[in-house]
């Protein structure tokens, strides 16, 4: 009986060595100075944590064509006391030569498209200031997704949003991306009961010493109430230099 318990304990420690996992993470905090008024009286200097995080993620081989995926993160702040962790991407899934299937809280495919042409991202210039709003750039619970292989330059995912108790309603979102060279487009679209919906078309080109990129957006039905639309649409641009880059969007 002993040495069954022993082998047993040993296996059921072994099982994690042999799995590919990463530990990781970013702290990224931020001086930022935001002028709200003509004249200056409503500038106000904050220190804020910009989608600081920590995570783990991999994945374990389960054939030679199947292996099951994973991540769990949790935003933190790191610039303020009493914040705690939040709940950031979490899944469970598997993949192989067929794309891959994934189930959880995770970003909506619309979401992840604008994600591909962001300059910058996870700053108070990340283009989100304006496109969040609504049903866009949702990170949302009781997902399940698929992911397509890549077929030449193009791919796509479909996502269907379940109910959660009453904290969130059925809905989908669904993207294609296309990349070739330099140039990168796509288009996702994301539609939540009783919430509105929203459709966003992207691209980037890359022409190596710097990058342009544009954004059109439109939302729907915003926070389920009829008729109440917008139009988002926005442009950048990135240039190398010797020590960084300079970008304006």
């Amino acid at each position: 009986m002993k040495k069954m318990l022993a082998i047993t304990v040993a296996a059921a420690f072994a099982a994690p060595a042999m799995a590919d996992t990463t530990l990781y993470g970013k702290l990224h905090n931020a001086v930022q100075i935001t002028d709200s008024g003509a004249d200056g009286s409503g500038t106000q200097t904050t220190v804020s944590s910009n989608s600081s995080r920590i995570g783990v993620k991999g994945s374990e081989k389960l054939t030679d064509d199947l292996k099951a995926i994973y991540q769990i993160e949790w935003g933190l702040n790191a610039a303020e006391n009493g914040k705690g962790l939040s709940d950031r991407n979490r899944y469970l899934g598997l993949k192989g030569s067929w794309g891959a299937v994934m189930t959880g809280r995770i970003d909506t495919p619309e979401k992840s498209v604008g994600r591909k042409v962001e300059l910058m991202g996870d700053s108070l210039g990340d283009a989100r200031s304006i496109t969040s709003k609504g049903v866009a750039d949702e990170r949302a619970n009781d997902v399940i997704a698929y992911m397509s292989p890549k077929m030449g330059g193009a791919s796509f995912v479909v996502a269907s949003v379940q109910e959660d108790g009453g904290n969130q309603t059925q809905g989908y979102s669904a993207s294609a991306m296309y990349k070739a060279g330099g140039l990168t487009a796509g288009a996702g679209h994301t539609k939540v009961d009783g919430a509105g919906d929203t459709t966003r078309i992207v691209g980037k080109y890359d022409f190596g010493a710097g990058a342009v990129t544009a954004l059109v957006q439109q939302d729907k039905d915003l926070s389920g109430v009829a008729g109440a639309d917008r139009d988002v649409w926005g442009i950048g641009g990135m240039m190398k230099t010797a020590s960084g880059a300079v970008k304006i969007q």
